[in-house]
């Protein structure tokens, strides 16, 4: 079925990017805070790696704020598992900042929670940083 052929009121998807909203801070300590708002899926997560690698090349730590994310798909996981993944041999402190369910459900039900270093607030990602 084409998009000529879908009723009237079916909506087509397509990417974006305006789905995904990242505002970046540097802070004292040479820590980077991004502040993520929206869905991020495989139209957004290109966004979002980016992002990311471009932060992450410039800074000694990196906190990526979850608390506005309404959805996280299997390609956002994928960025997250990379990131546990490659921060350590790169010098990377990091954290992720989540309490909804948006977040934590799909990191625990993949079983990648546990490698994931999730705080509550962004204060408390920064001090578990700046002390080791």
């Amino acid at each position: 079925m084409t998009n000529a052929e879908l009723p009237a009121d079916t909506e087509t998807l397509s990417p974006n990017p305006a789905d995904l909203d990242i505002d970046v801070e540097q802070i004292d300590g040479g820590i980077a805070v991004l502040r993520v708002t929206g869905e991020i899926d495989m139209c957004t997560a290109p966004e979002l790696l980016s992002q990311l690698e471009e932060t992450a090349s410039a800074t000694q730590g990196l906190v990526l704020d979850l608390e506005k994310v309404q959805f996280l798909a299997s390609a956002g996981l994928s960025i997250l598992v990379e990131l546990a993944r490659d921060a350590p041999d790169n010098g990377l402190r990091w954290g992720v900042v989540a309490t909804g369910r948006a977040v934590l459900r799909p990191l625990e039900a993949v079983g990648v929670l546990p490698f994931i270093p999730v705080y509550p607030t962004v204060a408390d990602a920064v001090a578990a940083m700046n002390a080791g």
